[in-house]
């Protein structure tokens, strides 16, 4: 989508009292990115593309991403995980990677999937609502697949509707909805199919945003957290689904 619809949909979404008042947030947003150690991270982020064969880099906001759904609720923008920050939450993880499939919701171009796969789980599968994003996932393992020795797949696919294998799994999540309420629904999905398996299931959350729904019925176990910032609180959290002995 260029800058001049991305303009009419905001006017339209804000009116004009309300997109005036934008600018001066998009005035801070532009001066940010300007900043010695804004642009030595996103060199670091195409250095690491360059890296695993992929493109992945750069930052969309949601309402960049939102004129592809009718639910705006359903995204949060896009930005790919660092390598540092996924390296450090896998390393929590108590497990074996070859022996648990690893789930992205909300896979975007597929930095995580191919990431996942260096530290060796075997299958791995990645579930994005933009179709845009996903196109760019599917054209990166399409390059790449073969040589990363897992097996990688991408839907697209309301996270909603995605039934989870049930299987040992690790989910990992980016903090993908801006609705509570999407990711209550994709929670309570994880739990029904690893309650009717009894197969063990992790969540690795990138800026744990909802991470209330997690505590609510007692079944999540936090089990390791990452760096704090001022601006956003921890950078991720990890828990371990406990079933219904949550419940006891």
């Amino acid at each position: 989508m260029n800058w001049l619809t991305l303009f009419i949909r905001r006017m339209s979404r804000h009116g004009v009292l309300g997109t005036m008042k934008l600018i001066p947030v998009n005035i801070r947003w532009a001066c940010r990115q300007l900043k010695p150690s804004s642009i030595a991270e996103r060199r670091r982020e195409r250095a690491l593309d360059r890296e695993l064969g992929i493109e992945t880099a750069g930052f969309l906001t949601s309402g960049q991403l939102e004129a592809e759904w009718r639910d705006p609720k359903a995204f949060t923008g896009y930005q790919a995980v660092s390598r540092e920050i996924f390296d450090e939450m896998v390393a929590s993880l108590p497990i074996d990677p070859a022996s648990f499939c690893f789930i992205d919701i909300g896979s975007g171009k597929g930095r995580a999937l191919a990431l996942a796969a260096k530290r060796g789980f075997r299958l791995v599968i990645g579930v994005e609502l933009s179709p845009n994003l996903h196109q760019i996932a599917e054209r990166n393992f399409a390059r790449i697949g073969g040589s990363l020795g897992a097996s990688i797949r991408t839907l697209n696919l309301d996270a909603r509707d995605f039934v989870f294998p049930g299987t040992p799994s690790v989910v990992y999540l980016f903090n993908p909805f801006e609705d509570e309420a999407i990711t209550r629904e994709v929670v309570r999905n994880i739990e029904r199919a690893h309650c009717a398996s009894s197969s063990p299931v992790f969540l690795l959350y990138h800026w744990p945003v909802h991470e209330a729904v997690l505590k609510e019925r007692r079944t999540w176990q936090e089990f390791g957290k990452g760096h704090h910032r001022r601006d956003w609180g921890f950078q991720w959290k990890a828990f371990a689904f406990i079933g219904a002995q949550g419940n006891q």
